[in-house]
């Protein structure tokens, strides 16, 4: 007995007790990994079911011309993918575009399903990137991916690759990955702060958050709580915003495990704080992802078994370890521009600089405009009365009781709300010159199939479905036109939750709203030898 207790731990005690006193970081791979598996989820569900009618063969902005222009240009495969990369060349040319659409988007769907379940393989998470890769390539002609976010989740899905092993679902990250990640989480916070104190005026006078929830693109029931916040608490809110984006991101850099944890948990609160003011699309839940990445296993309150950790780390050493470095000093080299640009008096928002879209630059709202002016397309029936189309979340009809939709993104919604920017004339003729192929669908009852993805589905069945509808397929609407509307908030949140108690909700105002001026006028369907699909009819005042 006394020979036993004189025994020393042998190698293997030596090493688990090293493993356990360092830090692990299994279980922030786990969360990490399951929340971008969400995110990918939501944004293949968008496209699935919007991308028909937006990019298909009769969609607002068919994606073939310009995917047939590439591949006639093209000196040989590698030099278009490299270019332009996605996974449509390799069966190039589609006969039928609006299903290859959706198989992209259901094959995405799909995988996303598999990292949500644990199935945390970097073979899952690249199929992903080039699926998503493949979608914003052939929407890259139009302006319905033409948002930062959907870099950022390249870029985020790409870091996420090396993040797992592809045979080994519970081994530990990749602390370059890791490291990597956080990189990232500064970069979007940094590059945010930084286009805020070099655009709009309002930011150093404090003033933008007066305005802000009011004029964003999609705004929700929660942003009329936000808005009519005292001023002197929406322009401490700024000072915040600066402080969190400019100056607590350095925090995520620290290597020290404690002001780590503290800049990740500030990110990720300001994150959630923003996602409650508005609907973001999937922008805030994908900002949070990176910032995992600064919490360890004990911050979960967990912690992998030390057996699973040393093999796990044991395996990693040789391949593993050569291409952590093969990626840093990727991310490095492709990071030179970017942080040029942070550094830039002239800093560009949400610009790449590699067609791979590995390393990005990031920014939002560097101007907030002061009134929020908004689209509001009108048919025209039989008996010369106008009908206003809505859309699933853009204000219109001022009664609507304003959605939540985030992470969901509805893409036209987004587009509309550019046209409030003057001149609203050029916005339409340079950005959403797509706006007329939606007038002049709306004129064509076979096109309801797909706008239906894409219009309020109230709307969608008192115009066209219902009863009493006017338009129907024997009375098509003789014209369509657009105005532009300058809307404001009726009143507070709390205000309106009284009114609700005392009437029928479809009664309570959530928007006062004036006339500004005509954006397209008064257009009908041109004859059927005619080149030009739409012509200009006489203004009715009814």
């Amino acid at each position: 007995m006394q020979g036993d207790v004189a025994q020393g731990p042998g190698p293997s005690s030596v090493g688990e007790k090293k493993v356990e006193s360092s830090e692990s970081f299994c279980t922030t791979k786990l969360v990490l990994l399951t929340s971008l598996g969400v995110v990918y989820a939501v944004a293949f569900c968008s496209a699935y079911y919007q991308n028909g009618a937006l990019l298909g063969e009769r969609g607002l902005a068919p994606a073939r011309p310009s995917l047939a222009a590439a591949w006639e240009s093209k000196s040989s495969l590698a030099d278009l993918l490299w270019r332009r990369p996605s996974l449509m060349w390799f069966w190039w040319p589609v006969e039928d575009l609006d299903a290859a659409l959706s198989r992209t988007a259901a094959l995405g769907i799909a995988t996303s399903m598999l990292l949500i379940l644990g199935a945390h393989y970097s073979w899952v998470c690249l199929v992903l990137w080039l699926l998503y890769h493949t979608l914003c390539t052939t929407a890259s002609a139009s302006s319905f991916y033409a948002y930062g976010w959907e870099s950022q989740l390249l870029e985020t899905g790409f870091l996420a690759i090396f993040l797992c092993s592809p045979t080994n679902a519970s081994s530990p990250p990749s602390r370059a990955a890791l490291y990597l990640f956080r990189w990232l989480a500064f970069r979007i916070a940094m590059g945010a702060g930084l286009i805020k104190l070099r655009g709009g005026s309002c930011w150093s006078a404090k003033e933008c958050l007066f305005y802000h929830f009011e004029t964003q693109p999609i705004p929700s029931p929660l942003s009329f709580f936000f808005h009519f916040l005292p001023k002197e608490t929406l322009s401490l809110g700024v000072d915040v915003d600066i402080f969190v984006q400019c100056y607590a991101s350095w925090l995520l850099l620290v290597p020290s495990k404690w002001p780590r944890r503290v800049g990740g948990l500030v990110q990720a609160t300001f994150m959630l704080i923003v996602a409650a003011s508005g609907n973001f699309a999937f922008l805030n839940h994908l900002t949070i992802i990176p910032s995992l990445a600064c919490f360890d296993d004990a911050f979960f309150r967990a912690a992998p078994s030390p057996e699973s950790m040393v093999s796990g780390r044991r395996r990693r050493l040789l391949a593993a370890r050569a291409l952590d470095v093969l990626l840093v000093a990727l991310v490095a080299y492709l990071s030179i521009p970017v942080v040029a640009n942070l550094a830039s008096r002239d800093q560009r928002m949400n610009a790449t600089f590699d067609p791979f879209r590995i390393v990005n630059t990031y920014g939002a709202f560097g101007s907030v405009g002061k009134r929020r002016v908004e689209p509001v397309v009108s048919l025209l029936d039989r008996t010369d009365r106008w009908h206003e189309i809505d859309f699933p979340c853009k204000p219109g009809d001022v009664y609507r009781r304003p959605c939540f939709s985030a992470p969901y993104h509805y893409r036209v919604d987004w587009n509309l709300w550019f046209l409030g920017f003057e001149p609203h004339a050029a916005v339409l003729r340079d950005r959403e010159k797509w706006v007329f192929e939606l007038l002049a669908q709306l004129l064509d009852r076979a096109y309801l199939p797909a706008l239906a993805t894409i219009l309020d589905a109230h709307c969608v069945h008192v115009l066209f479905n219902g009863r009493d509808a006017p338009f129907t397929k024997e009375r098509p609407p003789k014209a369509v036109k657009v105005d532009m509307y300058v809307y404001e908030m009726a009143q507070p949140l709390w205000g309106l939750l009284h009114d609700a108690l005392k009437v029928d909700h479809a009664r309570v105002k959530w928007w006062n709203r004036t006339y500004k001026e005509p954006l397209v006028p008064p257009l009908a369907l041109s004859a059927d030898d005619s080149p030009v699909r739409l012509v200009r009819v006489p203004r009715t005042n009814k």
